[in-house]
């Protein structure tokens, strides 16, 4: 019975991934142009569910992932100053837990957090996420955490290109 929910769950993601208009592309998730004259930003990594930790994913790893891909990528990265209001804030959340037992449903989350200005009143700042990227799978308990720290990865290269093009 297990291995029945297992499939269906599986040919539900596969048809929803196949659906056009359900697909999102960088431009529908993210503004490339608020990545321009950008010149460096901290990283932060959110605490990971139970289920990710048990299957031997680490925020420590993922912010030594994700720092050094930005740094070899030439993005600099500024370790001093994470969470200070206004600063830009490569941020990356992991979210999800055990769907049907031993199965597993997360979320990756990456997004870039900046100090914005309202057109409506000069006046008000706050901070506004302008970038975005999302990833949703499943995983089971026999996952390696190299798969999701691999698709991390990718959405990472996203950003990197995006970056690169609004600075060359």
């Amino acid at each position: 019975m297990k291995c029945l929910k297992l499939v269906v769950i599986m040919w539900v993601c596969a048809i929803i991934c196949w659906i056009p208009g359900w697909q999102r592309t960088a431009e529908a998730l993210s503004s490339p142009a608020t990545l321009r004259g950008l010149k460096a930003m901290a990283v932060g990594v959110s605490e990971l569910p139970r289920e990710l930790k048990d299957i031997g994913l680490t925020e420590e790893s993922l912010y030594e992932t994700v720092v050094s891909t930005l740094r070899k990528a030439g993005v600099k990265i500024n370790i001093e100053r994470y969470a200070i209001a206004g600063e830009p804030d490569f941020l990356v959340d992991i979210f999800g837990g055990e769907f049907i037992e031993g199965v597993i449903t997360y979320c990756i989350d990456v997004r870039l957090d900046q100090a914005v200005i309202l057109e409506r009143s000069r006046r008000i700042r706050s901070n506004a996420t302008t970038w975005s990227q999302k990833f949703i799978g499943v995983a089971g308990y026999g996952t390696k955490p190299d798969v999701i720290r691999t698709q991390l990865k990718s959405l990472i290269d996203v950003f990197v290109k995006e970056y690169h093009k609004e600075n060359p």
